[in-house]
């Protein structure tokens, strides 16, 4: 499932709506970068998501990562 998908998920947003798309990315995105300081090796393979970016890209199968979700 691409990342911006389940995050809007998560928020209750419908994914026929876009309204907020832009400013969901800026946020995913930073929090991928925190994540990246703080030693997630695999964040540094991802500098910026889009509206198709898998979470698989970004975590492969490791279980460990997936509180990166939240």
């Amino acid at each position: 499932m691409p990342i911006l998908e389940t995050i809007k998920q998560m928020l209750g947003i419908s994914s026929e709506d876009t309204s907020f798309d832009a400013e969901l990315i800026v946020y995913i995105n930073t929090a991928l970068a925190i994540a990246c300081q703080l030693g997630v090796e695999e964040a540094k393979e991802l500098p910026i998501i889009n509206e198709i970016t898998e979470w698989m890209e970004l975590l492969d199968d490791r279980e460990d990562l997936e509180m990166l979700k939240t």
